[in-house]
């Protein structure tokens, strides 16, 4: 409930039952009012309050008249009658009404909102404020949406604090043929690299040939990579039925083995023989050797292949996802 005031002077007594005409407020009008609410008045020290008969207001067009209570005294001359005004709050049960800011509550006084679902008796969800360590504002919204979203909060069995499970507090870049979810804290997490046709440096020659494509680069810094999981669907090349070797590491594989040459060009993921270079859908699942990686060190994850190729490809490329369980460790 809140109030507007006007003070207005008498200029003669008002006696029982009489009646003195006053202004709005200042910047208010008829509409803004409630007739039926409990409207306050002072007067030489007395309070008289509508719901208590003492007086009655009427809200006209440009005017609002004060009614002297039949069983209140004569207010007498000279005296300034302050007046309170119950501004109007229209019953919005059912209605879309919308509102530029809503303050449930003030500082030192909680305030809370409720949501209630459709169905009668089925609870509600309610939001409101806990004490924060300073004066400060938590915001809750959202990023840019590429489409309509639902976000669902599941029962977990008890109440329970919880850790947001998407970060972008200390993660790595892609390049524009991968895509990255990240889970975690900052410190401990799990990428998701979506991979569609990156492109395998260098061409497959009709030989023995290492490849291998960049599909990560993780934040600068010190890192450690746990584990990784592989699910490779597609290698577009023309080497059907041909088996190969495929692995995730630090460095760009090159050189022209039939296998995976160097120990960093698997130093993720160890060489998976292959059955089928063309469509191999392999899925793996491995710990890395726990190597901490420097902050001087590469921070380049790779997919790498290597096969006696038995034709010739420009620009060969992988689809896949590769899962990464890693940790950063500082700066």
């Amino acid at each position: 409930m809140t109030f507007k005031t006007v003070e207005f002077p008498l200029s003669s007594d008002v006696a029982v039952s009489g009646t003195v005409t006053l202004p709005y407020p200042t910047g208010s009008v008829q509409a803004d009012f409630d007739p039926a609410g409990a409207h306050l008045a002072t007067i030489a020290g007395a309070a008289l309050t509508s719901a208590g008969s003492d007086f009655s207001l009427t809200f006209n067009s440009t005017t609002v008249t004060f009614t002297n209570g039949a069983s209140n005294f004569i207010l007498p001359k000279g005296a300034t009658l302050r007046v309170q005004m119950v501004e109007f709050t229209p019953d919005l049960v059912g209605e879309d009404v919308g509102f530029k800011n809503i303050d449930a509550g003030k500082s030192g006084q909680v305030g809370t909102v409720d949501l209630f679902p459709p169905t009668a008796s089925k609870g509600k969800v309610q939001h409101k404020a806990a004490d924060s360590a300073g004066n400060t504002t938590t915001t809750i919204t959202n990023a840019s949406q590429a489409a309509a979203r639902t976000y669902t909060i599941p029962d977990a069995g008890a109440s329970a604090d919880f850790v947001m499970t998407r970060t972008s507090v200390n993660v790595g870049v892609t390049p524009v043929t991968v895509s990255a979810v990240e889970h975690g804290d900052g410190f401990n997490h799990v990428t998701i690299l979506t991979v569609t046709a990156a492109v395998l440096v260098p061409d497959i020659p009709a030989d023995a040939e290492e490849v291998g494509a960049l599909i990560y680069t993780f934040p600068a810094g010190v890192y450690q990579v746990h584990s990784v999981h592989l699910d490779v669907s597609a290698i577009v090349s023309g080497n059907t039925g041909m088996a190969g070797d495929l692995g995730c590491g630090s460095t760009l594989a090159a050189g022209n083995g039939a296998t995976l040459q160097a120990a960093t060009d698997e130093d993720f993921l160890d060489g998976q023989t292959i059955a089928d270079m063309v469509s191999p859908a392999t899925e793996k699942s491995l710990a890395a050797d726990g190597t901490v990686f420097e902050a001087g060190d590469s921070h380049l994850f790779h997919l790498n292949l290597a096969a006696t190729w038995t034709g010739t490809e420009a620009d060969p490329s992988i689809t896949g996802t590769v899962t990464i369980r890693w940790s950063f460790l500082g700066a």
